[in-house]
């Protein structure tokens, strides 16, 4: 019974948290937020659960006194004194800092900047959620969700069905279905095969003024160029990362990382770089008799020990984020700008159905030239956004989900989904609010997913 119960609390958890992303999306926003979300509960242990600050006061100073310095040393900031400054300077000269008395006053906010930095962090994937539901017309993580959902159906009649929703949700947005609604949710048109010729007709046509966002929408790109934009987003986000960094840290350049690796593997230590320092000292202003006296006292600052190993993560890891980004977004460019490079993708998926379909042996050679002709009919309705679509589910899901979907598009390419196998167009009107509203928005878990699918078929059994 545990094992079961945690085998549906993980599904739950993946189900709640497929989206149209990514390796390098999940890498600069959920594994970064969660690594920095660690790193900030591990500098708020230190400060407020540990003593962040250790200062070497005067014997005859009783325990009272020794906790007042080390409290007004903590909130203060330090400065630090060159290794070799010939002597201690005057108190005239620890007000204004130089290069050789350095103030430190960055460590008191380690565990804010890191939380900052998390949501930060967290900006480009909503941003995309937001654009790409507000702008491309429909929610494309419904259809991931739908392909998830498809591996852990309880039998074959409901993988059957939520294979159907996650295609025809993949076909309403990206134009496919013969069906189309107006904004009541009214239906517009029957089973017409040249429908969908005609409705690109008739979006052709001057309408007069139109958005930008819908004339691209129309195009078939839309979804695309929102998508290359976030990463774009994702690797500017990591790169401003590292400039806050460096103003935070006062480093005068970024790459102060490298810099401070490379302190660290030829044995520099703090005392001659300067960095991170560990031993500071602190004016400490006291009224004694009437008079103001000003008596310094040595301390230690053992969190930047620490603090030296987490910044250098940090710049490593926000730079390797900002080139997986940048890579990635070569990569899809590469792989779904060029029309051949679509149908290609295409075709592998038909072609591996295919092979599903024959017990696992290639296809006859009239089975090759349907693939290939239905490849190249299936990649110009699809158009970028959907090839876009179909590569996410292989990504994030697996090949073979891809593959059935390819296969069901297919056998849907020339009509809509089949009345008589699965809903009827009475039917359809109840499923797409469901599908809109229910199963694609975000909070639906695993386990709710499936119910409402369930319960939308007790009730079209019923009618």
């Amino acid at each position: 019974m545990d094992s079961h119960f945690l085998h549906e609390f993980t599904h739950a958890a993946e189900s709640h948290g497929v989206y149209a992303e990514d390796f390098a999306d999940r890498l600069c926003s959920k594994y970064t937020c969660i690594g920095l979300l660690f790193l900030a509960s591990v500098g708020v242990m230190r400060q407020y659960v540990f003593k962040p600050i250790q200062c070497w006061v005067p014997a005859e100073w009783p325990r009272p006194w020794e906790e007042f310095a080390e409290n007004y040393c903590w909130v203060q900031n330090t400065y630090r004194v060159a290794l070799r400054e010939p002597s201690y300077p005057e108190a005239r000269e620890r007000v204004n800092p130089n290069p050789i008395r350095s103030h430190s006053g960055y460590y008191q906010w380690v565990p804010i900047v890191l939380l900052a930095q998390a949501l930060l962090s967290m900006a480009p994937h909503q941003l995309w959620l937001l654009a790409s539901r507000r702008l491309a017309g429909f929610d494309p993580h419904s259809v991931l969700r739908f392909a998830r959902e498809v591996e852990h159906a309880g039998n074959k009649d409901t993988s059957k069905r939520l294979l159907t929703y996650a295609a025809w949700h993949l076909a309403w947005g990206a134009r496919l279905s013969g069906r189309t609604y107006d904004p009541d949710g009214a239906l517009l048109t029957d089973d017409k095969p040249n429908k969908l010729q005609a409705e690109r007709q008739q979006q052709q046509k001057p309408q007069g003024r139109r958005s930008c966002s819908e004339a691209v929408r129309q195009s078939g790109c839309l979804l695309f160029i929102l998508y290359l934009l976030n990463k774009l987003v994702c690797a500017g986000t990591a790169a401003g990362q590292v400039f806050l960094l460096q103003s935070y840290l006062g480093f005068a350049s970024p790459l102060f990382g490298w810099q401070c690796a490379s302190n660290l593997l030829r044995g520099g230590t703090w005392e001659l770089t300067g960095v991170f320092p560990r031993l500071t000292f602190c004016d400490l202003p006291l009224r004694h008799v009437g008079q103001f006296n000003l008596r310094s006292v040595q301390c230690v600052l053992a969190s930047n020990m620490m603090n030296e190993k987490i910044f250098v993560f940090l710049w490593f890891w926000f730079a390797v984020c900002c080139l997986t980004s940048l890579m990635y977004t070569i990569s899809w460019m590469a792989q779904l700008l060029p029309p051949t490079e679509r149908t290609r993708l295409v075709r592998r998926y038909l072609s591996l159905q295919a092979r599903r379909g024959h017990g696992q042996q290639r296809p006859a050679a009239n089975g090759r030239e349907d693939v290939y002709k239905a490849s190249r009919q299936l990649t110009d309705l699809l158009r970028l956004d959907g090839v876009l679509l179909l590569q996410m589910v292989a990504d994030n899901v697996d090949c073979l989900c891809a593959a059935q979907l390819a296969g069901r598009l297919r056998d849907q390419r020339d009509r809509t989904f089949d009345t008589n196998d699965y809903c009827s167009e009475d039917d359809d009107l109840q499923l797409r609010p469901l599908i809109n509203d229910g199963i694609s928005s975000e909070g639906s878990s695993g386990d709710g997913l499936r119910q409402k699918v369930l319960t939308t078929e007790l009730k079209i059994s019923s009618v």
